[in-house]
């Protein structure tokens, strides 16, 4: 199934709190997914009679992210009511029949999982090579979710799963400044200069990069590091310290956003509970600019340091 194939509905599981059995041949014998099951309704019911944007329906209706809902309409993959869509188009949900492919768009309820994604796994949801995708490792009740962002196909860790593309559209664009962090491991031991360098930015094909690099451990001639970037350039974090002299062993993600990996283990899924969707949200649309602090906190973080300074002065 590709990303941007139709969502149809799916019945609740009988028990949330029983494991999902995967669509992957490696997890047959063992369900790949914890957390709770999906019921899947209208979503947004004040959106109804209301018109709104095509590219936005199409995301809300989990197909894919805006932008890459905007390519499927300008591959005239899209028709409303018959005709075939174009760029600017607006639809009224409930009243407009929306077709992909040929097969109608549903409406369905938005949610959030966290995938552990293996090595040798390519994070879409199909692969012309044949090689094992995201697709391989969703249940069905979940197959209306896509990745939010690329992890190459060595890399591993953390790939956040939605069907919420606004939600997708936030992690993504470079101007709301997400975090992501990776631990990695690189050949050498870098110096405090190499990583002041890092901080300070490293020039790169497609641009500038930044990053703020804090060491781990040493093990034999290598080390880990942790790296914090905000931007989702491919393979950045092996590229800069490549560029640095450091070349990547290997890469895992740990943190997107206030989405974290925490205990999941490898090729396992764990889907967010309603409460945990829109408080997780909620943080994302009010500014999540760095991991454990919030934007909007910025001003009485900087306050309170500079009351600190000022109590040292008087003492």
């Amino acid at each position: 199934m590709t990303e941007s194939q139709t969502r149809t509905k799916s019945r609740p599981s009988k028990n949330t709190q029983k494991s999902f059995k995967s669509s992957s041949p490696q997890a047959k014998k063992k369900s790949n997914v914890r957390g709770r099951s999906s019921k899947i309704s209208s979503f947004a019911k004040e959106n109804l009679n209301k018109k709104v944007r095509l590219q936005k329906y199409l995301s809300d209706c989990g197909i894919s992210s805006r932008r890459s809902a905007e390519e499927l309409i300008e591959q005239k993959r899209v028709s409303v009511n018959g005709e075939v869509a174009t760029l600017g188009m607006s639809v009224t949900p409930g009243i407009d029949e929306v077709f992909l492919d040929g097969k109608q768009v549903e409406q369905i309820e938005h949610g959030v999982a966290i995938f552990n994604k293996p090595d040798g796994v390519v994070s879409t949801m199909s692969d012309p090579q044949g090689r094992r995708s995201i697709a391989d490792f969703l249940p069905e009740h979940l197959k209306s979710y896509f990745p939010v962002g690329r992890l190459d196909y060595e890399s591993i860790g953390l790939v956040v799963l939605t069907n919420d593309g606004d939600l997708a559209d936030r992690l993504l664009h470079p101007k709301y400044n997400i975090p992501r962090k990776y631990h990695i491991r690189v050949k050498g031991i870098p110096n405090k200069s190499v990583l002041v360098q890092a901080e300070r930015g490293v020039k790169l094909d497609d641009g500038v990069v930044k990053a703020s690099v804090r060491f781990l451990r040493e093990v034999e001639d290598a080390c880990w590091l942790e790296v914090v970037i905000h931007v989702g350039k491919n393979r950045v974090v092996r590229r800069m310290f490549e560029k640095l002299g450091y070349p990547v062993k290997l890469l895992q993600r740990v943190a997107h956003g206030p989405f974290n990996l925490g205990d999941l283990k490898r090729g396992e899924i764990k889907e967010l509970s309603p409460r945990q969707y829109r408080r997780t949200r909620e943080m994302v649309f009010k500014g999540y600019t760095s991991f454990g602090e919030k934007k909007n906190n910025k001003a009485k973080t900087l306050k309170s340091n500079f009351q600190k300074r000022k109590n040292i002065r008087r003492r």
